[in-house]
């Protein structure tokens, strides 16, 4: 009965997890209240309060439910499983941009939206986005590592700022995709820095241009 009860437990605090991860990335962690939190998960506010003291709590805990999602993401990448590390990383890259595009994928990145709403307001959520950007850029650092060792030994680029630039070019674009509803702008840009990274570790290759959407 308590085995029962406990996995009853872990299953209303995802609920409110996965609602609150939603409804943030659509609206805005502001614009999100408990409400709205125990709306959308179909869940009382006793049993809201039963788990988090506060939005800001759940909030945080959203967040690191997030970011070990992309964790795992990460890890279980089909990039990661080729023994030649310039295609590791190269294809990873084309995954995180077929991925976006998806629609069944969500549209933005949970950690990216709260670093600019919670960056002067919130500062335990500021540190958990942080950390997970920090983290994701040291994991993909790894095989950078390798792919440099291997293809360009000589070359003086700092793989800690390339690793960064990966996601700073991710987040970035998603705030242009966001203001315009096109999930291709994401794709797009990661293909530049993609063409980037081969450059830089000694390769150039054709790709066929992603077709542009025309300004209105």
């Amino acid at each position: 009965m308590g085995r029962r009860k406990g996995k009853d437990t872990a299953a209303t605090r995802d609920r409110l997890l996965a609602a609150a991860q939603r409804l943030i990335l659509a609206q805005g962690f502001a614009g999100t209240t408990v409400d709205d939190i125990c709306a959308a998960a179909g869940l009382t506010k006793g049993a809201f309060f039963h788990h988090f003291d506060s939005k800001e709590t759940l909030c945080r805990a959203a967040a690191e439910s997030w970011a070990q999602q992309g964790t795992d993401m990460f890890a279980a990448a089909p990039a990661f499983a080729r023994d030649d590390p310039r295609e590791r990383v190269l294809d990873f890259v084309d995954f995180l941009a077929a991925r976006i595009v998806d629609p069944a994928m969500p549209f933005g990145c949970l950690i990216g939206a709260l670093s600019l709403e919670t960056a002067e307001t919130a500062p335990k959520i500021q540190a958990v986005c942080a950390r997970t950007f920090d983290a994701s850029a040291a994991a993909f650092k790894v095989h950078l590592d390798a792919a440099k060792a291997q293809y360009a030994p000589a070359a003086d680029f700092d793989t800690w700022d390339l690793a960064y630039h990966l996601f700073a070019v991710f987040e970035g674009a998603m705030v242009l995709a966001k203001a315009s509803g096109d999930r291709q702008i994401v794709a797009r840009h990661l293909n530049l820095y993609r063409e980037h990274l081969s450059r830089l570790l000694g390769t150039v290759e054709k790709r066929t241009p992603r077709r542009r959407r025309k300004a209105s």
